[in-house]
């Protein structure tokens, strides 16, 4: 129970430092991640208080944790949803430039 918990509460703090000292780049999988650890650890603080030799699985959450460099990869740009808009503003820049 609280063996397991202090494993886990340590990957968990590990991963927020690497989060304050710039080491992993903020983004939406990183968000979820932080969630999820949130979660999970609000599920084993109501199990030891239920039975205090509770025991929940963190293994899939601190495999993640320990992962997270790839998760902090910038994510892709979102993609222009109309190019064509796009490129009457370029033709219109362009037209503009070559008239002065």
């Amino acid at each position: 129970g609280f063996l397991e918990m202090s494993h886990f509460t340590h990957e968990f703090e590990s991963f927020i430092l690497k989060l304050k000292n710039g080491d992993l780049k903020f983004n939406s999988k990183i968000l979820t991640l932080l969630l999820s650890c949130n979660d999970h650890l609000i599920q084993m603080v109501e199990q030891l208080k239920i039975d205090q030799s509770a025991r929940v699985d963190s293994e899939e959450l601190i495999n993640q944790i320990k992962n997270t460099d790839y998760l902090s990869q910038t994510e892709p740009a979102p993609a222009t949803e109309n190019k064509a808009e796009e490129s009457v503003s370029l033709e219109v820049t362009e037209k503009n430039n070559s008239s002065d």
